[in-house]
């Protein structure tokens, strides 16, 4: 099980620091840290967001895990062994693992999970993980403890994807997943058990008493709901709550106060204005490119991160071992816009506008409430747009609203401004293959037949320097469409108080890889 930061995306206002406030409203014994949102789901076959696996990742394991160096280790399995010249994974699972109703888990319960990430009726973005060439993956239970995956061919990222979390069979096998109650109240094998969900105010968690790593030294895990970036940082402030993510501009604050440690560390994961292609204003790939033009990219990341990352712009980071170097990409060319766009008959109305046809060139960008580097990068691209005669509109929106806008099928949005967590492959076919529209992360219609066949060749290749060349032509085809404007590349920066200890060292997989081994050694004033 990959333990994912929380990321809350905050964004911090310059306030006042309480040296030593002292924990009036944090319980002994207990870890309080913030989300800014309720998660959508907390089935793992069903979240495709970070906020619900931000809990989700606390309450389930899956086959394997993600260590502090990015190294792929085993978790519910005991043993994997690659047999057939790569056409089958044999797991092996651990036998002292048991749900949180107490219940054993076995082969079933594997068989029964992937079995359902396969089935077409299941609501989930998934299933391209089990799908290699079109041909499904089948999972095979050999016996109790022993199941099968077994490949139509071999298939380079497989095993990166056995991290999803394992459901119980015993519970679910006779409901319809997609509205079961479960998705509210789950049941895994992870370190710690759902306690109280209290809907926009606050998740209790505690410690799973049969954990297989043994029980978790926390008595509560309390993940309070703080949708405002401001407010996260005031209840880190007076005490009531012993995490936050920090903003840039507010890392020499909170630096300064005793009591609290804060680290960086890179993350992969990238921010985007993505299009929508289906879009008539977007389906020029000129106009894309002259948008990208608009935007000095390192004035506005100068602005948004202030050193804590930096300007992206390729479909990849610099941490993952695909990334390309020295591919042409669109430049800062404010001049080079306006011919692109009077070129492509967007002409300057006397109102300083473009217009075609009599219509004008207005757009809606879509921004996650809260965020406020990206509103402010909403901000500063919007008014960079604007000079070369662009209107687009910000919205934004609560997390499950716009998530409800960008996943339906209707696509909903003409741009918005996301990010994307990169995984430990960088096979990319959930994001760019174009049959991942409209209901996979390809949201925003994205289909190049050439990117299609580079994506499949990638999962094909297993020697990495072959692969990488490959993924190195596909990504400047995707530079030269311009589906997206790559931003930026963040570094996380966190904040916790020194009383919080047994956190992992700080990486790309976060703090709490292992939250078993967490605990608070609070020292009343």
């Amino acid at each position: 099980m990959n333990r994912r930061k929380f990321l809350s995306l905050l964004a911090l206002s310059s306030v006042t620091i309480i040296s030593g406030c002292g924990i009036p409203n944090l319980p002994k014994d207990s870890l309080v840290v913030s989300l800014s949102n309720d998660p959508i789901t907390l089935n793992p076959i069903l979240a495709s967001d970070s906020v619900s696996f931000s809990v989700i990742d606390f309450l389930f394991n899956g086959i394997i895990r993600v260590d502090e160096d990015q190294k792929i280790q085993p978790d519910l399995a005991h043993q994997i062994n690659i047999l057939n010249n790569g056409l089958v994974y044999r797991i092996k699972l651990r036998k002292d693992v048991f749900f949180h109703d107490g219940v054993r888990l076995t082969a079933d319960d594997v068989v029964f999970t992937y079995e359902k990430i396969l089935d077409p009726k299941t609501n989930t973005v998934r299933r391209s993980d089990l799908i290699v060439n079109d041909v499904p993956i089948k999972v095979l239970k050999v016996d109790d403890f022993t199941v099968d995956f077994v490949l139509p061919e071999v298939f380079s990222p497989f095993i990166s994807n056995l991290g999803t979390g394992i459901l119980p069979k015993h519970l679910l096998e006779n409901q319809d997943i997609n509205t079961s109650n479960f998705n509210f109240n789950p049941v895994g094998t992870g370190p710690f058990v759902l306690k109280k969900w209290y809907v926009a105010d606050k998740i209790i968690l505690e410690p799973h008493e049969r954990y297989y790593q043994g029980k978790p030294l926390l008595k509560s895990l309390i993940i309070k709901i703080i949708p405002d970036s401001n407010s996260q940082i005031f209840s880190y402030e007076t005490g009531e709550i012993d995490m936050v993510d920090l903003r840039p501009k507010d890392v020499s604050l909170i630096k300064e106060d005793p009591s609290s440690t804060v680290v960086f560390y890179p993350t992969k994961t990238y921010t985007y204005l993505g299009f929508n292609l289906k879009n008539h204003l977007f389906e020029d790939r000129n106009v894309r490119m002259a948008i990208a033009h608009s935007i000095d990219k390192n004035s506005l990341v100068k602005a948004v991160l202030m050193g804590y990352g930096d300007v992206l712009n390729y479909p990849t980071c610099p941490l993952d071992w695909s990334y390309p170097e020295g591919l042409w990409y669109p430049e800062y060319n404010p001049e080079k816009a306006d011919e692109i766009l009077d070129n492509a008959g967007w002409y300057r109305g006397p109102d300083g506008f473009r217009y075609k046809n009599n219509q004008l060139f207005r757009f809606n960008c879509l921004i996650r409430q809260g965020s406020k580097d990206r509103e402010m990068a909403g901000v500063i691209i919007q008014q960079y747009l604007e000079k070369r005669g662009l209107k687009m509109e910000l919205i934004s929106l609560e997390w499950s609203s716009l998530l409800e806008r960008l996943t339906s099928e209707k696509k909903d949005f003409d741009t918005t401004i996301m990010g994307w967590g990169l995984g430990l492959d960088p096979d990319p076919y959930s994001i760019w293959y174009s049959k991942e529209y409209p209901n996979g992360f390809n949201l925003n219609g994205y289909s190049n037949p050439e990117v299609d066949k580079l994506i499949i060749l990638g999962r094909k290749t297993i020697d990495q320097e072959k692969r990488k060349e490959i993924y190195r032509k596909l990504y400047e085809i995707i530079v030269q469409d311009q589906p997206y404007v790559f931003l930026w590349y963040p570094k996380s920066i966190v904040a916790y108080r020194n009383w919080v200890k047994g956190l992992s060292k700080p990486g790309p997989s976060g703090l709490m890889i292992y939250p078993e081994r967490i605990y608070v050694d609070r020292i009343e004033n």
